[in-house]
């Protein structure tokens, strides 16, 4: 009879420990499903791209001839109250964001401390933005605040159109080939 008994004894903790098992292995499974699934919630959505902007000027310049792009120099101010719209109205457009990191080495500067470039360069105020071409002979400027299409179209001078994005035509925008560009003077 003991035997009987210590063999059905066995038996039923067999039967639990295999149970126990199951319920463990389910309880990892669900517990790693919900891990990796909180994990795509947690992170957010992607943060958006932004300009590769640098601040030194002289790195700036080496870097656009040695990648044979063009050179983009924004100058702003903290106190510029459209520098700041064109900042986070338009230097943020993705299109514009695409268009400038592929075809231009972009530096920022402070108006107030390059304000003698500023002046030379002949902008009358800020924000304003000078593109060069990769050879460093012409150059356009622009002076105050530019929507997304319009800065697109700007940059489209020395950034093919298929690069700089669509631009949305509006009646306020200037037309491609229309851009003002401007000789540099030989170094």
């Amino acid at each position: 009879m003991l035997a009987v008994l210590s063999s059905s004894a066995l038996s039923s903790i067999s039967f639990r420990s295999i149970s126990i098992v199951r319920m463990i292995r389910r309880t990892l499974a669900a517990s790693a499903t919900l891990l990796f699934a909180f994990s795509f919630l947690s992170a957010g959505p992607p943060k958006p791209e932004t300009i590769q902007w640098r601040s030194d000027p002289e790195s700036a310049i080496a870097a656009a001839k040695e990648s044979r792009k063009a050179l983009m120099i924004e100058f702003t101010a903290d106190w510029c109250h459209f520098c700041r719209k064109l900042e986070r109205e338009t230097l943020s457009d993705s299109k514009v964001v695409a268009a400038v990191n592929r075809c231009y080495v972009a530096v920022k500067l402070d108006g107030d401390e390059y304000g003698e470039v500023v002046s030379a360069l002949g902008f009358a105020g800020l924000p304003a933005i000078l593109l060069v071409d990769p050879q460093t002979r012409h150059a356009k400027r622009i002076v105050g605040f530019r929507t997304p299409g319009q800065l697109l179209n700007d940059l489209q001078i020395f950034c093919p159109a298929e690069d700089a994005g669509k631009a949305t035509s509006n009646s306020s925008e200037e037309p491609p080939g229309r851009a003002r560009v401007h000789a540099l003077p030989p170094e």
